[in-house]
């Protein structure tokens, strides 16, 4: 591969959409709830990768970011219920949330309790075949290691152009995810935003769904800077190293402290 160097900058969107089971879908309000469950699911953000032959590291992009994201309430959503359901559909809804939220109920089933966000940064290493997440937990930082696991891609002949770039087309099956991903060749790299790699050519355009859930993300480069003085890969070093399955541990720990202490607000609410 080539030592080239450089940043891209993508944006990154994702949307989950909602759609109730057969028996709540024809109580009145519940089409208008959907909607409104949905856009909840969808958000957008910037990040800017850089790269160069041997390594990759993505981050948010503050530059980009436009505004404050849109925050969820929950004791308004709740409040709001009742007028848009009446009282037997908010009943039928409260039995549907239980059954779906566990212990959490309504706002487990709305809004599934977790202190784990997105990672912070990601670091791969095309040389060892490693990556490095950057997590923010609580406060308190950490580095999730492993070997880089390279998607099993099928290029095809498919061509088409982006920011003036040849791409093409290549598609695998990573976890339960569909991902189609457009790489051009030429950027001789094997870089990608978040842990998408290993294609002959950086990846500028991903478009992932879900197979069993109405899930869909897409990552699109926005341009590209090939002064290679821009471009900063250093390895993250601020945090302990931990695997994939000791921070598991360590987050559902805590998400177990965050689902009592919902249940215990919600009981607040009287659902």
């Amino acid at each position: 591969m080539s030592a080239q160097r450089g940043i891209v900058y993508y944006t990154y969107q994702e949307k989950t959409e909602f759609v109730f089971p057969e028996e709540l879908r024809d109580m009145e309000g519940m089409d208008k709830l959907a909607e409104q469950l949905s856009a909840l699911g969808a958000s957008s953000s910037q990040y800017a990768l850089h790269f160069e032959g041997s390594a990759s590291l993505m981050r948010p992009d503050s530059t980009y970011i436009d505004g404050d994201p849109a925050e969820f309430d929950p004791v308004a959503f709740a409040d709001k219920l009742e007028d848009d359901l009446g009282e037997s559909g908010l009943a039928a809804f409260g039995m549907w949330a239980y059954a779906n939220g566990g212990a959490g109920g309504l706002l487990g089933a709305l809004t599934p309790p977790s202190v784990e966000g997105p990672p912070l940064g990601y670091y791969v290493d095309f040389v060892a075949d490693t990556y490095l997440l950057e997590h923010s937990l609580l406060g308190r930082k950490f580095l999730v290691s492993d070997t880089r696991r390279i998607p099993s891609w099928k290029v095809s002949q498919e061509e088409r152009a982006h920011l003036g770039r040849r791409i093409v087309k290549a598609t695998a099956t990573i976890d339960t995810l569909s991902v189609v991903a457009w790489f051009t060749p030429e950027i001789p790299v094997l870089a990608g935003p978040a842990l998408y790699n290993g294609l002959p050519g950086l990846i500028l355009v991903v478009e992932a769904q879900g197979k069993k859930r109405r899930f869909r993300l897409t990552y699109t480069a926005e341009s590209i800077d090939l002064n290679s003085s821009a471009a900063q890969v250093t390895r993250p070093n601020e945090g302990p190293l931990v695997s994939p399955e000791e921070f598991g541990v360590i987050v559902e720990h805590k998400n177990q402290e965050l689902r009592d202490n919902m249940m215990r607000f919600q009981r607040g609410l009287g659902f």
